[in-house]
């Protein structure tokens, strides 16, 4: 599998996840700083890392393990995502979404507001709260499943 970005921390910490299979396929020129193998036998700490971060990091991954694993987490946005799309659908065309259901992120989840004019209130309803907003990505409103720490429910 190919090396995927994720954002688990801060900006400025990279991370890879290297199947232990492939450590050791490093051919000899390559510089300790590229060599999978070197880095993992060094702990990761053959340059100064930003400390920060990796604090950060370790925190999350921590998290990640108390709360059941990659797997549950996986589950927890899935459930959340699926709420949020059906409660999008069943808005009778107050809130649209125009991604077809085996395209749709579990990460993300694009809509719109049926009337314009609705659309500055839902912008700075939320500040007027305490809240930054909710990003707004290629014309549409967006809510990101995986940075929402609470559990969503339907009222």
């Amino acid at each position: 599998m190919p090396p995927r970005k994720r954002t688990w921390g801060r900006p400025g910490l990279p991370w890879c996840v290297v199947d232990a299979a492939l450590l050791d396929s490093a051919l000899e020129v390559t510089p300790d700083i590229l060599n999978y193998a070197r880095i993992a036998n060094a702990q990761s700490m053959l340059n100064t890392p930003a400390t920060f971060p990796c604090y950060l990091i370790g925190l999350t991954l921590k998290w990640i393990q108390r709360s059941g694993g990659l797997e549950t987490i996986h589950k927890i946005n899935q459930a959340k995502a699926e709420l949020l799309y059906r409660t999008i659908g069943d808005s009778d065309g107050f809130y649209r979404n125009s991604v077809q259901a085996p395209f749709r992120s579990i990460n993300s989840v694009p809509f719109v507001l049926a009337d314009a004019a609705l659309e500055r209130l839902f912008w700075n309803g939320p500040k007027t709260l305490g809240s930054t907003g909710i990003p707004r990505s290629a014309g549409s409103e967006s809510a990101s499943i995986t940075r929402s720490h609470c559990q969503l429910s339907r009222h």
